[in-house]
């Protein structure tokens, strides 16, 4: 698995492609219909669900990007430390993990006294739907897991803006990436909004092409990462002139 001739313009193009393409087909249908995710589930097992589509191509995307830092986990290293490095690939695996856990439903009976789908994971985690904001105007309440996925994603998409060391910054997204970092929170923003003025009790995109989006823009950022590293580390090399 080589990165050699991808382009940053040609990689961020397609990446805008997909985000675009997806958000604007869910929306259409969730202006047409005003089915909510459990109905869409039930409609079209084939594209939502544990095995539908959308799920196994999340799975696809996240396995790229752990086969990315994988493979050039040395560049990933020498550019900022071990620490750095292998986080990254924990990062992967353990997304990978979670997206695979509804194979553990029902397999571990401990597991029916803290998770909400007797799953061995944490996105399923019932202290995540304590409320810890309550009768927000227009919003409603507000609970745990969607501030913290905001507050991390929100972190890590505009934390290379902040005065710290090129080591450092490795673990934030690339800066051209980081607006889309806020696509989820924006999500439940203009949810929120929609709820408050339509009989539409969904999200406007929902949860899962937003997973999607996410992990397309972490696999991505791994291969820029990657090739601006390849390119720095190819002009640093002497010539020699014969």
């Amino acid at each position: 698995m080589r990165i050699g001739n991808v382009s940053r313009s040609s990689t961020k193009d397609i990446f805008l492609c997909l985000l675009l393409g997806l958000s604007f087909l869910f929306s259409l249908e969730v202006l047409s219909t005003g089915a909510d995710e459990h109905a869409r589930q039930s409609q079209w097992p084939f594209l939502y669900g544990e095995f539908g589509v959308i799920e196994i191509t999340q799975i696809f995307v996240l396995g790229f990007g752990l086969a990315i830092n994988l493979r050039y986990r040395r560049i990933l290293v020498n550019a900022s430390n071990k620490l750095i490095g292998y986080l990254r690939i924990l990062i992967f695996s353990f997304l990978i993990y979670e997206e695979l856990s509804f194979l553990t439903s029902f397999k571990f009976i401990f597991t029916e006294s803290f998770n909400a789908q007797s799953e061995l994971n944490l996105h399923n985690a019932s202290f995540w739907h304590v409320h810890i904001l309550q009768n927000i105007p227009i919003i409603g309440n507000i609970g745990l897991m969607p501030i913290l996925t905001s507050l991390v994603l929100l972190f890590l998409g505009f934390g290379s803006f902040l005065p710290v060391s090129k080591e450092i910054k490795l673990i934030f997204f690339e800066k051209r990436y980081a607006i889309y970092a806020s696509a989820y929170f924006l999500n439940l923003i203009l949810s929120s909004a929609i709820r408050y003025v339509h009989y539409y009790q969904g999200y406007l995109i929902a949860s899962e092409y937003i997973e999607l989006c996410l992990y397309v823009i972490l696999a991505l950022d791994s291969v820029g990462k990657v090739y601006r590293l390849r390119s720095e580390a190819k002009n640093r090399m002497p010539v020699i002139c014969g």
